[in-house]
Formats: structure tokens, C-alpha cells, sequence
């Protein structure tokens, strides 16, 4: 499944009062994991949720800082210093958080990640 231009569109719209870095690094994050898996987009407040049976991830956008950050589960710690957060979740899964500061940290550990996360709720 590729980033449809309805979800550009959407994703655009939610994005106007945010910065335009945080548009490009979301769309990249999208783009990476729809090329492995189908999701749909539910946009929140201030997060859009990567959502197949139920959220699997979430890009969190910050209005005063130029990064975004994802959140993801795992079942347990993991040990890889781009985590910057970790709080216990439900169903005892860890919920992980690594800001996003430019594209080159969107890569296949990243996304490799996210997939996993995605597993472990499915």
C-alpha cells in the first residue's frame, strides 16, 4: 500500500499550523511502512496513529521544536540509545519513543521497529 493522495491530502490539512519538516519527515515515515504492511491513518489532537486492528504506532508532532517522534510497542526494553523514552503500556508491553530530527534517522531499524510493533498487537 503506498501513501494515497487522500491521505497526503488529510495529513496535509491536520499539518498546516505545524512545520513543513514535520510534514516531510511523517510522509516518509508513512511512505517506509506502507511499503511493508496496509494501516489506515487516524489523525489525533497532535498525533497521527498508524492503526491496523488497533494503533500500532503513533507520530507525535510538536508545535516549537523542528523534530517529530514516533512511539511504538515492544514486549520488552530495549537496549539502543535513539529510544529517549520508555513507559510500561498495556497488555505489558513497553511503549518506546525516538525523535525524528531529519530523514536519515528514518531507516530500516526504525521501521523494522514499527513492523514489529504492529505484530505484537495484531
Amino acid at each position: 500500500m503506498l501513501v494515497t493522495k487522500e491521505q497526503i491530502k488529510e495529513i496535509d490539512n491536520f499539518l498546516m499550523f505545524y512545520k513543513p519538516k514535520h510534514k516531510k519527515l511523517s510522509i516518509r515515515i508513512l511512505e517506509e511502512v506502507a511499503n511493508e504492511i496496509d494501516f489506515k491513518l487516524k489523525i489525533q489532537k497532535a498525533s497521527i496513529q498508524l492503526v491496523t486492528s488497533q494503533a500500532f504506532a503513533v507520530i507525535g508532532l510538536r508545535r516549537s521544536q523542528e523534530s517529530i517522534f514516533i512511539e511504538f510497542y515492544s514486549k520488552s526494553k530495549i537496549d539502543n540509545d535513539r529510544i529517549v523514552k520508555t513507559i510500561k503500556g498495556k497488555n505489558r508491553l513497553e511503549i518506546n519513543r525516538i525523535n525524528i530530527f531529519n530523514e536519515n534517522e528514518i531507516n530500516k531499524e526504525l521501521i523494522k521497529f514499527i513492523l514489529h510493533s504492529n505484530e505484537l498487537i495484531a
